[in-house]
């Protein structure tokens, strides 16, 4: 990625890169520079990847072919994943803002799709897999003893690996949204914390009529 121009200076030469050690620094110059750049785009690759996760354990290819899976995966990767976006930008703003929050949407959506940084660069075990074992990523896998026990290294490692990446994203997003609203860390955790919390609640006013109705 090339280095970006504003006002005849260059930032962030890789924030692909700098974001993973330095979450803050590089979110902050992103909001300096351009804080609507490639938004939107992240929100979609990320809503793609976790889309094909949810395909995955869902074994869809038990009942749909390769190509159908990959069209599923990124209409729905790519609805959710700006829904996620905005909503969830919305949501933290409003709340972070109660908190003494200093961050406009704008800087809370830009935080929140950088923090996806980390989801992303799973394409590069995606592709490969998929290009490798394609259909059978996506199906439910009745493997006798000796299949089994040749897979047991490669699903912990990747296990693992999924263990990680998921950790240092939530440490990302933290990081970032703390830099966006210009507080304390600690605030930042109490903003997702209390947001997840009005999440569920909404969630739950909506899905008892909707139990009710189709019950």
């Amino acid at each position: 990625m090339q280095g970006w121009q504003h006002n005849n200076q260059e930032y962030i030469s890789d924030p692909w890169f700098s974001i993973w050690r330095s979450p803050r620094e590089t979110i902050r110059e992103i909001l300096d520079v351009d804080p609507r750049r490639h938004v939107q785009v992240l929100a979609v690759v990320a809503g793609f990847v976790e889309a094909l996760e949810w395909a995955a354990e869902n074994n869809l290819g038990d009942r749909f072919p390769l190509l159908v899976i990959l069209l599923i995966c990124a209409a729905a990767g790519a609805a959710g994943g700006l829904a996620f976006l905005y909503g969830g930008a919305w949501l933290l703003q409003r709340v972070g803002a109660w908190l003494g929050g200093k961050g406009s949407f704008v800087d809370v959506r830009a935080a929140m799709a950088w923090s996806t940084v980390p989801l992303i660069w799973t394409l590069l075990f995606w592709l490969p897999a998929i290009g490798v074992f394609g259909i059978r990523l996506f199906q439910n896998q009745n493997l006798d003893l000796p299949e089994a026990v040749m897979w047991i290294a490669p699903l912990l490692l990747v296990a693992v690996a999924a263990i990680i990446i998921a950790v240092w994203m939530v440490y990302i997003f933290v990081m970032c949204l703390a830099e966006a609203h210009r507080f304390a860390v600690w605030r930042a955790l109490v903003t997702v914390s209390l947001g997840l919390i009005l999440f569920i609640i909404v969630a739950m006013i909506f899905a008892v009529p909707m139990e009710m109705i189709t019950s």
